[in-house]
């Protein structure tokens, strides 16, 4: 099985298994990076700065709603209302697919 079918099958399964539930976002997106490193495997430096960018860019994300926190890499253009919990989600999944094609 290819590592993007692996890392499908799993953000489906932690989809899957919350149901109705409200989930921390953060913990449900450290979940399945921490599924993501267990499939892929690496060397600790790599995977350690990969981390890093999942988390500074939810940082970013999140902090491009309110502005009141200095971004690491900049503001993101947020278009009108928007959820924290959404932008959260959306900066992980794009950096994980990003990171791990």
């Amino acid at each position: 099985m290819n590592r993007l079918a692996v890392i499908g099958s799993v953000v489906g399964l932690m989809f899957a298994a919350s149901g109705g539930a409200r989930a921390d976002v953060l913990d449900d997106w450290n979940g399945v990076w921490l599924d993501t490193i267990r499939v892929t495997g690496g060397p600790p430096c790599p995977i350690a700065r990969n981390q890093a960018v999942l988390f500074a860019g939810i940082y970013d994300a999140v902090n491009s709603i309110d502005r009141t926190h200095e971004p690491y890499a900049g503001f993101v253009d947020v278009p009108g209302p928007a959820s924290k919990q959404v932008a959260a989600a959306a900066a992980a999944h794009r950096a994980l697919v990003s990171l791990y094609p």
